[in-house]
């Protein structure tokens, strides 16, 4: 498995990186679709997803399916012509086991197509995401939030206290955030914070100035 910047591309699969999609084969003219990880952090968790019906033709560059979260409504466009063989039901139903687990469980579609185009492995995806990646502003962490706050340019007390009403006003019980902060005094204190309040720390990583911290409610 590919990764980089914390984005996972299985090997076992094709991409269109500008379509933010994963293609794997089942036979000569026939694939499983799903939405790559680095789009979901760019996207947020879904809550409710859409998909074009069986028996539906697709033609390229129109809509397949459409993933709706608190962050954006976003049309998943089909690179090339096709035809739709199978839904996931289960996603449908589930829209969040297209963020737990969007290469396996959490796949979209089953489509047929005569000419499949423009598809790269996933070491290439990888490098191309690495640009795309750094232009959204994408960090794949180890799970992708339910929530996410960006405080920059505040004291630390600030910061912690706006995490922890943010938490109290906004999230249930087992829900994560991400918070993204700039102040570089802020990281071990944020490890504290998580430690004296009792709630989960999944994850802290600096890239470059900004520091990426994931939280998951436990109280």
């Amino acid at each position: 498995m590919k990764a980089a910047d914390g984005c996972l591309y299985p090997e076992d699969r094709l991409y269109v990186v500008e379509n933010d999609l994963w293609f794997k084969q089942l036979s000569a003219e026939r694939f499983r679709i799903g939405v790559t990880l680095p789009y979901l952090f760019f996207s947020g968790k879904p809550n409710r997803v859409t998909v074009r019906g069986v028996g539906s033709l697709v033609r390229k560059n129109t809509s397949l399916a459409l993933l709706v979260s608190i962050k954006m409504e976003g049309a998943v466009v089909a690179p090339f012509d096709c035809e739709v063989k199978m839904v996931n039901a289960a996603a449908l139903a589930n829209p969040v086991l297209v963020a737990d687990d969007p290469y396996g469980e959490g796949w979209l579609a089953e489509v047929s197509s005569s000419d499949p185009s423009a598809m790269v492995d996933a070491c290439e995806a990888a490098k191309k995401y690495e640009e795309i990646n750094r232009e959204r502003g994408v960090v794949c962490l180890q799970a992708v939030p339910d929530y996410e706050i960006k405080v920059f340019g505040q004291t630390c007390e600030s910061i912690l206290t706006q995490i922890g009403d943010f938490m109290k006003a906004y999230m249930s019980f087992g829900e994560t955030l991400h918070v993204i902060t700039s102040d570089p005094a802020t990281e071990v204190d944020m490890i504290s914070w998580a430690e004296d309040t009792g709630q989960g720390l999944l994850e802290v990583r600096r890239v470059g100035k900004t520091l990426h911290v994931l939280y998951r409610r436990l109280v």
